[in-house]
Order: C-alpha cells, then structure tokens, then sequence
C-alpha cells in the first residue's frame, strides 16, 4: 500500500452509479427478456443445427452460441461487414485467439466453444434492431455454407 489521499470524487461516482444500475435492473431485465426470447425463437427456427450453449440463470441481455462447422470469427468477420457488431467471447478477453474460457468452464467442447459468437442487447435495443440483427445473422450462415435451404 501507498500513503496518499483517496480518490473520493471517484469512490463517490461509483456508489451513484451502483445505485442508479440497481434501480434499472428490473425494468431492463423486463426489456431485454422478450428480444433475448424473440431472437432465441427465431434462431431455433431458422438456424436449427444452432447450438445455444445456455438458457437457464443467464443474463437477459446476452446470447452465445454456436454454429457448428462456421468458426466463430468467420461469423464475426461477415456479420462485422453487413453492420452487426458481435464478439466471440467476453468482452475482458477482447483479441484472444483461444476460445472463451467461460465456454470452456461450462463443459462446451472447444471445437464448439471456438464457433460460438456472443450477440448481446443495449439498453435502448429494439424489436426491428433484433429482426435485423436475425436477418443478418441467417445471411451469414447461409453464405458460410452451414444451412441448405
């Protein structure tokens, strides 16, 4: 430890935002849980060999999964390049080339784990951003070969 005066401006910053993130969880979560459902719907629609790698105790603004035989920065790369920004793992492990550790720790196989993408919600995130999100995202996988239609 260091002597010095503590950054109180910012100790005090972080309790406000800490507060104000509490009282918007609820009605976040109640945003985000109808577009994390309508995405989910239609990607088990549409994508049917789309693996979801986890629907129970997960945050609601937030979707991995994978696309078996398309590697996950191939879908990142194509979905960058018509406008959809996604990631292939945790945003703490941003420019990683190994898999998601998170992935890995849940018992997803790495081949799976190495194909996921991560799609997640803002908080002013619509229906339409979402359809155009999907629309994108069923694009890409049809022109990375992975579904027939």
């Amino acid at each position: 430890m260091r002597p010095g005066t503590e950054n109180v401006a910012a100790i005090a910053g972080l309790g406000a935002a800490a507060e104000l993130a509490a009282r918007e969880t609820d009605a976040r979560r109640a945003r985000w849980a109808p577009l994390r459902e309508r995405l989910l719907a239609r990607v088990r629609a549409d994508i049917p060999l789309a693996v979801v790698h986890s629907t129970d105790d997960c945050l609601p603004n937030t979707v991995s999964l994978a696309i078996p035989g398309i590697p996950g920065e191939a879908m990142l790369a194509s979905l960058d390049l018509a406008g959809v920004a996604v990631s292939t793992g945790s945003a703490c492990a941003s420019g990683a080339a190994e898999p998601s550790h998170v992935l890995l720790a849940m018992g997803v196989p790495r081949e799976l784990a190495a194909q996921s993408i991560r799609l997640s919600f803002h908080a002013g995130s619509t229906e339409r951003e979402t359809d155009a999100c999907l629309n994108e995202l069923v694009r890409c996988v049809k022109r990375l070969g992975a579904i027939r239609i």
